[in-house]
């Protein structure tokens, strides 16, 4: 024993050894198909993991994910790797659950099961890698069914526009619509506006916005004038007929002419 000692150490709930509380967001998956899914852009969806609870007969589940647009929520589950009874049970889950309309459902090719196991529409098998392409013609189907229930809302709503420069996101936002829909109303009923970007302009202000373009030169001046009024969009210059030539990389040194 020479040279060599003995140490008695105490843990007790009073000293952390690891100072877990310092990474706090860390989010931890079950498998890396389902961090890849976490990291996939799905165009103005927004991606949340394990949103809900939800009731499959007098069971409770919960689905991997939800992707979140304008108030419509659409889950997502994705069935890997398990045993063969825990599949067995998951598949007893989905079937009982109360809103299949609006799930997703990614099943891996190598399980041995099939499709008419599955009572649900959205039904896409994979293999080894997340479907993107077909996930996102899913989720077009919904957005054009939204859109289509939100033009037919505002069709009976006599929507109130006041002011030179209106945003629209502001009027979407009131009338619980999305801006798609708001604006393929409203181009039907503008009366003394223009629509640019997400705004409304009415022509008196692009006339006044027009003579003060016409005696400035830089680009950035241009910019300065269209915060003067509220406008966001620089699609205002294609609309009043002008370009943008770069000189440089120092957009201080951008000019605006006549197209």
């Amino acid at each position: 024993m020479q040279g060599k000692k003995i140490y008695d150490f105490t843990l007790d709930n009073t000293r952390q050894i690891f100072n877990i509380e310092a990474y706090p967001n860390i989010e931890t998956f079950d498998s890396a198909i389902e961090k890849e899914f976490s990291l996939l852009n799905f165009n103005g969806w927004s991606c949340k993991r394990e949103p809900a609870l939800m009731k499959a007969g007098q069971y409770a589940f919960i689905p991997d994910f939800s992707l979140e647009r304008n108030g419509t929520r659409i889950y997502v589950e994705i069935i890997g790797f398990w045993t063969p009874e825990y599949l067995k049970n998951k598949i007893q889950k989905i079937n009982l659950l109360t809103e299949k309309e609006n799930l997703i459902l990614l099943v891996n090719n190598d399980l041995a099961c099939s499709g008419p196991e599955f009572k649900v529409d959205n039904l896409i098998f994979y293999d080894k890698k997340i479907p993107y392409l077909e996930i996102l013609e899913i989720l077009r189907r919904y957005e054009e069914k939204q859109l289509a229930e939100e033009v037919e809302k505002l069709k009976n709503i006599e929507i109130i526009l006041q002011g030179s420069v209106i945003d629209l996101d502001e009027i979407a936002r009131k009338y619980g619509v999305g801006l798609d829909a708001l604006k393929t109303v409203i181009r039907q009923k503008i009366n003394g506006h223009s629509l640019i970007g997400d705004q409304l302009v009415d022509n008196q202000t692009i006339k006044t916005i027009q003579s003060e373009l016409d005696s400035i030169k830089k680009h950035s001046e241009a910019i300065i004038i269209f915060e003067k009024y509220g406008i966001k969009s620089q699609q205002m210059l294609d609309i009043l007929g002008y370009k943008v030539k770069w000189v440089g990389l120092d957009p201080e040194n951008a000019e605006i002419s006549r197209a």
